[in-house]
């Protein structure tokens, strides 16, 4: 048998049932790509792993870029034909001005030694087959 105070405490129960879900629902949202709830402050959705801002979605900006301005292929063509590969990161607009000569001085000083350690191979060599012919 219920009572009056049995009633009184189930309704304020209800009452702080219905004032949590609502609270929920207000800090909660739906996720546009899998309609999920998400927390409202979320940047990427937990359960689609989407981000909710445009502008957070690093992979989307790569793609977006042409080939030859991919940092893989500017890798590839620096390993491949040296500093013959420069107009590419030159004129790749992603990169900062700072980046580019540093890149460039970089990339020329190694170079430099380079063609430096080459010469003085081939100068060895031939002082080799010298001693060798004699």
């Amino acid at each position: 048998m219920r009572t009056q105070k049995d009633s009184v405490c189930v309704s304020s129960f209800i009452e702080t049932v219905e004032s949590l879900v609502l609270a929920r629902e207000m800090i909660m949202k739906r996720c546009p790509f899998c309609a999920e709830e998400i927390q409202d402050a979320a940047i990427k959705c937990k359960h689609c792993g989407e981000f909710m801002d445009a502008s957070n979605r690093p992979r989307l900006a790569e793609q977006k870029i042409p080939w030859y301005f991919r940092k893989t292929f500017i890798i590839i063509a620096l390993c491949g034909v040296g500093p013959l590969a420069l107009p590419l990161i030159w004129l790749r607009p992603q990169t900062t001005m700072a980046w580019k000569i540093g890149l460039t001085i970089g990339i020329l000083v190694l170079s430099w030694i380079l063609f430096q350690t080459t010469m003085e191979s081939i100068r060895t060599l031939k002082e080799y087959y010298k001693l060798m012919g004699n």
